[in-house]
């Protein structure tokens, strides 16, 4: 499932809020505002586009007097055929469907934290799997995925294979997730250098994905977003042909977020687009008293 290009605005107006002062953790209701934007194109090279996207605003219980969340993901499938638009279609969907679940079940003084995602994608596993294990044509079809819950301020991720998120601000770039790649893991273990890592031959080989093993393994990762804060989720169409320097000039270069995913992905495009292009970038505005 590939939603369509488009600007993300999401403005909840409630009651209560707490100081945006940095380190602050806002979750509570308050008036806050979410600008962004999301872009996917099938590339130069590939015949069908097997990357999925996704942003949703989720709803809690009754009794809850959190914000309520939003959801951004993306996931790249791998597969033969349409294998792998499926998979990355299935893993979304799944994913949506068991987070929002388990926030509307919740008690309310059950905490919120990346435990919500884990069980998400691990949901969403077991149906990639299932559904690939019903007929022989479907072995080796899966999907990375990356998954961010933004609850106030806080940053929730869910992440397996190597999409990617990243929190871009005109100081730093850093990259959240951790590539589950050949290339990371021997980055790691110091048989290759940053240098031999650009060129490496296999180096978007992956070692786990959602779909092909059950279980799999899910790493989680929680932020705390300071005013200025971009995040930018990504598969490795678009990360593959930019340095982490450039990333960050382009994407705090304007407050046009339609404009900026559209200039990455024509710039993916233009030195190589050899593979399918997806990404999603918001900020949270501001967090207002009222």
């Amino acid at each position: 499932m590939n939603s369509p290009n488009n600007t993300i605005e999401q403005d909840n107006k409630n009651s209560f809020p707490e100081d945006n002062s940095e380190g602050t953790v806002i979750e509570k209701k308050a008036h806050i505002r979410i600008r962004g934007s999301m872009r996917t194109d099938v590339g130069k090279v590939r015949d069908l586009n097997q990357d999925s996207m996704l942003t949703m605003q989720l709803t809690m219980n009754e009794c809850s007097e959190f914000i309520q969340p939003r959801l951004f993901i993306v996931a790249d499938g791998m597969g033969g055929m349409s294998d792998g638009e499926v998979a990355s279609s299935m893993a979304i969907r799944y994913v949506a469907e068991k987070a929002s679940e388990s926030l509307l079940d919740r008690s309310c003084n059950f905490p919120i934290d990346a435990k919500i995602l884990s069980r998400a994608l691990e949901y969403a596993n077991e149906k990639v799997y299932n559904y690939a294990h019903e007929d022989p044509s479907r072995e080796g079809m899966g999907s990375t995925i990356t998954a961010a819950l933004l609850i106030g301020n806080r940053l929730l991720v869910g992440h397996v294979g190597d999409t990617r998120a990243y929190i871009i601000n005109t100081e730093e770039i850093r990259q959240i997730t951790e590539d589950h790649s050949l290339v990371t893991r021997l980055l790691k273990m110091g048989q290759l250098t940053p240098e031999q890592a650009q060129n490496y031959p296999h180096k978007n080989l992956i070692y786990r994905s959602l779909g092909p093993n059950h279980p799999v393994e899910i790493a989680t990762y929680e932020e705390l977003l300071k005013p200025g804060d971009i995040v930018l989720i990504c598969c490795d169409g678009l990360w593959d042909y930019f340095p982490n320097e450039e990333l960050q000039s382009i994407v705090t270069s304007s407050t046009d977020f339609d404009k900026i995913t559209a200039q990455l992905v024509d710039l993916a495009n233009e030195r190589g687009g050899k593979d399918n292009i997806t990404v999603i970038i918001f900020q949270l505005v501001c967090i207002n008293k009222e």
